[in-house]
């Protein structure tokens, strides 16, 4: 007797610091973030043939001066970076690449309000990683006070956000 055996897939986790790139065939759920407050969930993709995509969890917009670079996604130069040179390994042109990104909110009530947060310097230092990667932003949702999660679809190219204190967002 054969059995009806129904076969659940999940999207996969992008942990803090983390690079994650995968085949949309690897990854047909997605690649997700759960509990992003300043951290920038970077997401890059093949806008053309979607095949293939990756995302970054970036906490940090620099590394400490004089610090060992042990792990390049935590710091945005790097992590950008070497998610744009991993999709390249993985036979994506740059002309091909296209970046949506979301996270950077202000969830430190300690920071002074006329200091740029720590937030809005992870978004800051994101943009100007991919602009000198000249790769386009075709999607954002930043700031705010409040965390999100996010799903990505390699498959299509869509980022879902959701946050408990609004309602879900489409890029």
């Amino acid at each position: 007797m054969a059995s009806d055996t129904v076969v659940t897939t999940w999207p996969v986790r992008v942990k803090m610091g983390e690079i994650v790139i995968r085949a949309s065939h690897e990854a047909p759920e997605g690649l997700s973030i759960r509990g992003l407050g300043s951290c920038v969930a970077v997401f890059i993709y093949d806008k053309r043939h979607l095949r293939v995509g990756g995302m970054a969890h970036v906490l940090l917009p620099e590394p400490a001066e004089r610090s060992p670079l042990t792990s390049p996604g935590n710091y945005a130069p790097t992590a950008v970076a070497a998610l744009i040179d991993g999709l390249m390994q993985r036979g994506l042109a740059r002309r091909d690449m296209a970046a949506k990104l979301t996270g950077g909110a202000h969830m430190f009530s300690f920071s002074k309000p006329e200091h740029e947060s720590l937030g809005e310097r992870n978004v800051r230092a994101v943009l100007e990683a991919l602009d000198r990667e000249r790769i386009s932003v075709v999607g954002m949702e930043v700031g705010g006070s409040s965390g999100r999660s996010v799903l990505a679809r390699i498959s299509t190219g869509d980022m879902r956000i959701t946050s408990l204190r609004r309602e879900p967002k489409e890029l």
